[in-house]
C-alpha cells in the first residue's frame, strides 16, 4: 500500500444493510472528507451514498480490490455524532444507519458559513447555584415558567444546544432569543448555519444529533414529552440521547419539566423543585355520581359550562384507538388492578386480565363484590350530538377538531376534539377533559406521565383559564398532585411504584413485533435473566437491566423468511 493511499470506512445508506466496506481516498478529496461527511460510492454496481464512519489504518483487501470514492456530496455529523450514534444503536438494538439519517441534514450542504458567536452577558445570576450542580439537573417549573433566563444563563459559558418536543415551541423559544440579539440556528432548516457556529441551536427531537463545536450545554425542555422519543425502530430517546451526549464531553445537561418524568428523576445527579407550584385552577368532576355516568360523557357539571355563552369552551376526548374500560354497575368504579392500578379486561373465560403487568382475578368489585360490569364506550360523535343538546348551541358555532382537520373556524365558541385541538383551538377560556380515564387507564406503564403530558399543554393553552378533567378515579395520586399542588410527592411515589415493579428506568423492556415473533422469542425462556410474554405476532421481553436484555435480544436467531422488528422501551407498551 502506497503510503500517500487513504482508505476510507463507508456505510452506505441502502436500507437493510448494516455493513461498512472499504474504499480508497483519491488525492484530490484526500483533505476534503471528514468523518461524517456524505459521499457516493459504487456498491454492486450501483451508485449509492453513504457516511464516512472511519479512516482506518488498513484494510484486510489489497489496494487493488479496493473501489475509489466516486465524490463527496454533503457535510454530515461529526466524528463525535457517529460514535455517539453506534452507542444509541447499541442501547435500542437496532442499527447504526437510522441514527445517521437523523444526524443527517436532508438538503445537501457542501460547506459550512463562518462563525456568529456573540458572547452573550446575561447577568442571570440566580441561576448559578443550580447550574453548578452535578449533571444531569432536573429542574420543575410550573408551565407558565420562563425559560429564557435559564437559556441565556447556560449560553454565556458557550454554544447551547436546546432540544423541544416540537419544532413549534422550537420556533417560539429561537424567535425569542434573537429578540435578545443571541445568534440562533433553527434546524433542520439552518442545520448549515448551526453547525458553522452560534450561540445556541434549537431544534426538536433530532437536534440532540447537531455536531457543534464546542458545545458547553444541553437542555431538554418538556422532557417527559412522547414526542421526544422515536416510535420508529430504533425507538431511540432524545432525552437519553442528550445525557449520554453531554456526559461524553463533560458539559452540562439540563432537564426541565413541570411534572418530570420517573427516567429523568432516576437520572438527576442534581433536583430543583418549584416552592410553590403555580397551576392554572384544576377541577374534578366525579363522573360516577352522574345519573348518566354509563350512557353519556356529559355530566351536570360540564351541562353548566357549555351553557354559559360567554365562555369559549374545549371539550377533549382521545377517543380513537384506546382500550375499553369497565366498571361496577352496582359502585360505579373502575375495575383497576390491585397491584399496578392498570385497567381490568374482561376475558372469555369470566377472569379480569390487567394487561399491564398481567395478573389476573375473578370477575368481581373488589369494593362490593358484585359481578355486574358496565361497558364504557365513549365516543366523539355522541359526544358532540350530546352537547348540541345541552349547551342549546347552533351546529355553526361548534367545531370539531382532529388531526386530520384541515382547518379550524376560531369563530366558534365550541370546540370538540381529540389531543390535537389542544394545539390548535386558539384562547379557550375552559378546557374540558371529558374522559381523562381514557388515557390515565390505558394499558401502559406509563400512562399517568402520558396523562401528566396532555394537562401540561392544556395548562398552557388555557392561561389563567380553567382546567376541568371527568374522571371515574377522582383520588387518582396524578390528579391529587395538580389539585393540590404538590408535584414532588407524586413523581416520588410514581417511581417507588416502578421499582418496585421492575418497570423502566429500573427494568428493561423490548417488544418484538412480526411474522416470526413468537418462534423468535420462545427459546428466551430459557434465560433465567429476563421473562417473556408469548403472542402469536406481537411479544415482550422484560429484564432487570439494559443489559441483560440486550443481551438476551443479541441471542435471538429470527426463522428464515421471518420478518420482526424490535423496540426497546416502546413507546406504546
Amino acid at each position: 500500500m502506497s503510503p500517500a493511499t487513504r482508505i476510507a470506512r463507508v456505510l452506505p445508506n441502502v436500507t437493510g444493510l448494516d455493513r461498512e466496506f472499504d474504499y480508497l481516498v483519491p488525492l484530490a478529496l484526500s483533505s476534503a472528507v471528514a468523518i461524517g461527511d456524505v459521499v457516493r460510492v459504487s456498491l454492486h454496481g450501483r451508485r449509492v451514498e453513504g457516511w464516512i464512519v472511519a479512516f482506518p489504518e488498513s484494510s484486510p483487501l489489497e489496494d487493488s480490490q479496493l473501489l475509489p470514492i466516486d465524490s463527496r456530496l454533503s457535510c454530515g455529523p461529526s466524528e463525535e455524532i457517529v460514535e455517539l450514534a453506534r452507542w444509541a444503536a447499541k442501547r435500542w438494538a437496532g442499527r447504526l444507519r437510522p441514527m445517521l439519517v437523523a444526524a443527517t441534514p436532508s438538503r445537501r450542504i457542501p460547506r459550512l458559513p463562518s462563525a456568529r458567536h456573540t458572547n452573550p452577558q446575561s447577568g442571570a445570576v440566580e441561576w448559578n447555584a443550580i447550574l453548578g450542580g452535578e449533571s444531569p439537573i432536573l429542574i420543575q417549573r410550573g408551565p407558565h415558567f420562563d425559560v429564557l433566563p435559564l437559556l441565556a444563563a447556560l449560553a454565556e459559558r458557550g454554544p447551547l444546544l436546546v432540544v423541544t418536543p416540537t419544532i413549534a415551541r422550537a420556533r417560539d423559544i429561537a424567535g425569542r432569543l434573537r429578540r435578545n440579539r443571541m445568534t440562533v440556528g433553527l434546524v433542520p432548516d439552518e442545520w448549515a448555519s448551526a453547525v458553522g457556529g452560534v450561540d445556541v441551536v434549537v431544534g426538536a427531537r433530532s437536534a440532540v444529533w447537531v455536531p457543534i463545536e464546542h458545545l458547553a450545554g444541553i437542555v431538554v425542555y418538556d422532557e417527559h414529552d412522547d414526542s421526544l422519543q422515536e416510535e420508529r425502530s430504533p425507538t431511540w430517546h432524545a432525552r437519553e440521547v442528550a445525557v449520554e451526549r453531554a456526559s461524553r464531553l463533560g458539559v452540562p445537561c439540563v432537564l426541565f419539566s413541570p411534572i418530570p418524568s420517573v427516567a429523568a428523576l432516576a437520572q438527576a445527579q442534581s433536583l430543583s423543585w418549584e416552592e410553590t407550584f403555580r397551576w392554572p385552577i384544576l377541577e374534578v368532576v366525579d363522573r360516577s355520581l352522574d345519573e348518566q355516568w354509563s350512557r353519556s360523557l356529559v355530566s351536570s357539571r360540564l351541562i353548566e359550562i357549555v351553557r354559559d355563552h360567554a365562555l369559549r369552551v374545549l371539550v377533549v376526548h382521545n377517543a380513537k384507538g384506546r382500550s375499553l374500560l369497565l366498571a361496577c354497575a352496582s359502585c360505579r368504579i373502575l375495575m383497576t388492578c390491585e397491584e399496578c392500578e392498570g385497567p381490568l379486561v374482561a376475558q372469555d373465560n369470566g377472569i379480569l386480565l390487567c394487561r399491564r403487568c398481567e395478573r389476573s382475578r375473578p370477575s368481581v368489585c373488589k369494593r362490593c363484590g358484585s359481578s355486574a360490569l358496565a361497558n364504557l364506550r365513549p365516543g366523539v360523535s355522541k359526544l358532540v350530538d350530546d352537547l348540541l343538546k345541552a349547551s342549546g348551541r347552533s351546529e355553526r358555532e361548534v367545531c370539531v377538531v382532529t388531526g386530520s382537520s384541515s382547518a379550524v373556524d376560531q369563530q366558534c365558541s365550541l370546540f370538540v376534539g381529540t389531543e390535537a385541538a389542544l394545539h390548535r383551538v386558539e384562547q379557550p377560556d375552559v378546557i374540558v377533559f371529558a374522559d381523562i380515564d381514557q388515557e390515565l387507564r390505558a394499558p401502559r406503564y406509563r400512562a399517568s406521565e402520558i396523562t401528566a403530558s396532555l394537562l401540561v399543554a392544556a395548562a398552557r393553552r388555557v392561561g389563567d383559564g380553567r382546567v376541568v378533567v371527568q374522571s371515574h378515579s377522582p383520588g387518582h395520586p396524578l390528579l391529587v398532585a395538580l389539585r393540590e399542588r404538590a408535584i414532588e410527592p407524586y413523581v416520588h411515589a410514581e417511581s417507588s411504584v416502578r421499582e418496585i415493579l421492575g418497570l423502566p428506568p429500573y427494568g428493561a423492556i423490548a417488544q418484538v413485533k412480526g411474522a416470526g415473533a413468537r418462534e423468535t422469542v420462545a427459546p428466551l425462556s430459557a434465560n433465567m435473566l429476563v421473562s417473556v410474554s408469548l403472542g402469536d405476532s406481537e411479544c415482550l421481553v422484560k429484564a432487570r437491566s439494559v443489559e441483560a436484555l440486550l443481551d438476551a435480544l443479541g441471542s435471538m436467531a429470527a426463522p428464515k423468511g421471518s420478518r420482526i422488528t424490535v423496540q426497546v422501551d416502546p413507546p406504546r407498551v
